[in-house]
Formats: C-alpha cells, sequence, structure tokens
C-alpha cells in the first residue's frame, strides 16, 4: 500500500478545499461590497435634487432658483424665465409701466401672446393679453409674492398661473417635474397642431390652457363641415360639440362659445349655459362681480352671469383707454375704484355703478384731463385722484373733479388739472387762469365750505316758522360767512 502517496492526496485536497471556501468567501465579500456600493450610489442619487422640464433633466440654472421652507417651494421668478426650456422672457417693473422697479416684474411667453405681472407682497397677480389690449384677467395664489436675495420669488401656485405649466414637486424623491402647456397639448392635439402656433391664433393658446384645468376642447365633423365641443380630458362631454368657435376663459373657468350664427354666449365648465347666445361680442369686465360686457350691433351694456341687464345695451362704448393715463396705473378700464362704469353715446360721457345706477349724467365732453398746458416740466394726463377717490370730467374745455359716488369735489372751472411723479410719489396740481395750486388742498377746502353750508342750510330748514326774522339774520350772516370762506379758499386772481 502506498500509504504516504494516500497522505499527499488528502492533503492536497484539504488544501483545495479550503482554497474554494477562500475564494467563496472573497466572491460573497466582492458581492457584498459591489452591492454595498450600488445601494450607496443609489442613495446619493436618491438624495441629489432633480428638476426637469418637459421631461428633460435640467443642468444649469441658477443656484437659488428654488428654496425650500417647512416643505413649501419658492421659485425666483426671473430666474425661471431665464431657463432656456422654460420659453419666457423677464422684465422688472409691472407690465406697461416702463420703470426699472424691482419690487415688481412680469414674464412674457416666447410667442409674445400673454405677459403675467407679480407685485412684491401681494397674492394678486394680472395677466394681461397682448392681442387683446382692453383685457386683462388677475388671479388669487395662495401666499403673497416674497422678496428674497433681491428677488421676487412665488409658490408653486403663482408659477403654474404665470408660467402657464403644470408643476409637480416630490419632497420624498427631491425633484421638481414642469410641464408646459405646449408640451402637454402635444400629447393631447399632436406635433403638428401646436406648431402652428402663431401671433394670429392667440385663442388656441387659450384652448390649451383649459388642459392645466383637466378640460379639452375638442372638433367633431369633417374639415369642411365641423363644430366644437368640450371635454373632460378622460373624454367626458361637458360642452356637446355643436358650436362653431369656443374660447377657454382661464380666470373664470369658463368657455365663450359661438354659433353658427355667429352669436355669442358664456358656458362654464360643468356645462351649464351662464350667459345665452344672443350677443355679438362678449367681454369678462370683473370675475368677482361677475360683469360682462355685451354688444349687439354697435352698441354696448353690462350684464351678470345670470343674464340680467345692469346697462342696456345702448351705448357707443364703455370704458376708458387706460393707456393714456399710465401714470394712474388703472388695471381695469371697464371699472374705476372697483364702482364705477364709464359710458359713452353721441360724444358724450357719463358714469354708471356696478349696480346700474346712473352716478354721472351722460352729458360731459371728457373724462380726464388729457392736456396740462404746462411746458417747464414734465406732467401726465389725469383721470383719477386715488386720495379723494375723484374722477376728472371735462365739459366745454373746463375741468373739475367728482367723486365716485357723483359728489361734486371742485367745480367745472379749471383751464387743465395733472400729475406729477418724484421718487414714486404722485403730486397733483390745478391750473386755472394760468396760475397752478395744489388740487389737493384746493378740493379739501373746497369741500369743507360746502359741508360747511350744507350743515348751516340744515339747520335753517329745521327752524320753526315763528322765527323767520332769526332766519333773515342768519341766512345773510352765512352770506358775508361764505364770500369770507370763498375768498380764503382761492386766491383773489382767481376770483
Amino acid at each position: 500500500m502506498n500509504l504516504i502517496g494516500e497522505d499527499e492526496f488528502k492533503e492536497q485536497e484539504k488544501k483545495n478545499n479550503k482554497l474554494s471556501v477562500i475564494i467563496i468567501v472573497s466572491i460573497s465579500v466582492i458581492i457584498a461590497i459591489c452591492i454595498a456600493i450600488v445601494c450607496t450610489i443609489y442613495y446619493i442619487q436618491s438624495q441629489q435634487f432633480v428638476f426637469t422640464i418637459d421631461g428633460q433633466v435640467q443642468n444649469s440654472y441658477a443656484e437659488d432658483l428654488f428654496i425650500f421652507e417647512d416643505g413649501k417651494v419658492y421659485i425666483s421668478i426671473q430666474d425661471l424665465a431665464k431657463v432656456p426650456s422654460m420659453g419666457y422672457n423677464h422684465y422688472n417693473g409691472e407690465y406697461n409701466q416702463y420703470e426699472e422697479n424691482k419690487d415688481a416684474c412680469y414674464v412674457q411667453d416666447s410667442y409674445g401672446f400673454e405677459s403675467c405681472t407679480y407685485v412684491k407682497d401681494s397674492n394678486t397677480i394680472y395677466k394681461n393679453m397682448q392681442y387683446k389690449t382692453t383685457e386683462y384677467e388677475y388671479f388669487e395664489i395662495d401666499e403673497p409674492v416674497k422678496q428674497i436675495n433681491n428677488k421676487l420669488y412665488t409658490t408653486i401656485d403663482g408659477a403654474k398661473l404665470g408660467f402657464n405649466s403644470e408643476i409637480v414637486y416630490s419632497e420624498e424623491k427631491n425633484r421638481i417635474d414642469i410641464y408646459s402647456v405646449y408640451y402637454l397639448a402635444k400629447s393631447i392635439y399632436g406635433e403638428e397642431t401646436v406648431s402652428k402656433l402663431s401671433e394670429s391664433n392667440y385663442e388656441d393658446f387659450n384652448n390649451f390652457k383649459a388642459i392645466l384645468h383637466g378640460m379639452k376642447v375638442v372638433t367633431e365633423g369633417t374639415s369642411s363641415n365641423s363644430n366644437v365641443g368640450v371635454n373632460s380630458l378622460s373624454n367626458q362631454v361637458i360642452i356637446g360639440a355643436r358650436y362653431k368657435e369656443i374660447e377657454f376663459m382661464e380666470a373664470t373657468n369658463e368657455f365663450k362659445v359661438v354659433t353658427n350664427d355667429n352669436k355669442v354666449g358664456i358656458v362654464d365648465a360643468e356645462g351649464t349655459t351662464k350667459i345665452r347666445p344672443d350677443y355679438d361680442s362678449i367681454i369678462n369686465i370683473d370675475k368677482d362681480l361677475k360683469l360682462y360686457m355685451v354688444s349687439i350691433g354697435n352698441k354696448y351694456g353690462i350684464v351678470t352671469d345670470t343674464n340680467r341687464t345692469v346697462i342696456h345695451t345702448e351705448y357707443d362704448s364703455i370704458g376708458i383707454d387706460a393707456s393714456v393715463f399710465r401714470s394712474n396705473d388703472i388695471k381695469n378700464s371697464y371699472i374705476i375704484y372697483d364702482k364705477c362704469i364709464p359710458v359713452q353715446k353721441d360724444k358724450k360721457w357719463g358714469i354708471f355703478d356696478v349696480n346700474g345706477n346712473n352716478i354721472l349724467p351722460v352729458t360731459y365732453d371728457e373724462l380726464g384731463c388729457t392736456s396740462s398746458g404746462v411746458k417747464d416740466k414734465t406732467t401726465n394726463p389725469l383721470l383719477i385722484i386715488p386720495r379723494v377717490e375723484g374722477i376728472v370730467v371735462g365739459l366745454n374745455k373746463k375741468y373739475g373733479v367728482y367723486s365716485s359716488e357723483g359728489k361734486e369735489l371742485f367745480p367745472i372751472v379749471l383751464d387743465s388739472i395733472y400729475s406729477t411723479v418724484s421718487s414714486g410719489i404722485d403730486t397733483y396740481f390745478m391750473m386755472y387762469d394760468g396760475i397752478e395750486y395744489g388740487a389737493l388742498e384746493m378740493i379739501n377746502r373746497y369741500v369743507t365750505r360746502n359741508e360747511q353750508n350744507n350743515t348751516v342750510n340744515t339747520n335753517i330748514q329745521n327752524n320753526s316758522v315763528n322765527d323767520i326774522n332769526n332766519e333773515e339774520q342768519t341766512i345773510e350772516g352765512q352770506i358775508n360767512e361764505e364770500e369770507i370762506i370763498e375768498t380764503e379758499m382761492i386766491p383773489e386772481e382767481v376770483q
């Protein structure tokens, strides 16, 4: 027997087994290390912030584009507009104000369809429609606009509205995904439809925005004989496809519908007709008051969303051209001070309140004064004086001021009335016979004098018949007093 050879064989077998164990253990350790590395990489990646626009990861953007506080996200308006994939431009100051004011800004889409204005500490944002110069919309957002690092920030709610996008933030995944209205529209209508957008089809852009509110405008029929309606994104019918045209109105979440005989009405997002299609045109002039300007032929009026007539359709125009009075910062050209509706008929102006009551008769040549007659300083045309809630009126080339309730604040005797701006502060002046006076001081003195006169007249009327002689003396004394007040109020050369 070869015991020595057998022992060597067994010894070798032991070595081989030990080596196998070592190899297996080593492989197991390597696998464990690989798994640990993969898990570590996955963990690191899961903790790394991800920002996408229309499915594309963004790597180049401002470090403080997003600020996270207590589970909320604040977005730098100017930095989001600067991300090329967003397709927006940013400007300091309010839309159409032409001043570099860092307490306000607006963004405008690359097509120039719409501008959205944000103002520091305000939770109201304004959308102006570039190709509908008399229309604007306003929205209340969840928090006021903040100023951080000398830049304006808004919440996801404010950014979604201003940038017409769907924005999704996942705190767990540490990512923000933005989907533009154009990207969403392509998934519903196709690439070709969206690529046809141009300055001439603003209505298509408006209808795309309905997608952000869970709805879509649909077309049925042939290309030569088709009608449009509205469905939900799950294809539930909201408005039957029987209209010639439909346009989404974002601020009120309604649709302007046009029948085949070109009559216009309003249908809401529930499919309920709010205003029957009896008119040639409709514009929502205040979503909170639910007022709409309507026209029949070339005549205009005001109705409510329940079809109640506020102002009959008998006026040549309603509202003013706010662009003439830029310094007045008039947001709504149809309703002044949220209560006064200017109307024009036969080249004469008047004012109604929002309930249809006539405040000022339709007898004035002008609303506002557009020429100061002053050549040695910069002046601004003037329509309103907010500090006294005044409205400037003109008749026979003379000007005066009335309150928003129709009360005379200053008689129509002035050559002009205007404002100047210094360090952002408006100062108001009136011109009489070539001499300039402080408008607020003169208005206050005039109103005070009239209030004193009214008090005296009331007391006179309350006297008994037996005191006629005393009344005559009181009246005579009051006349003398009025002369004194008049002399004090207006310098001698003005009287």
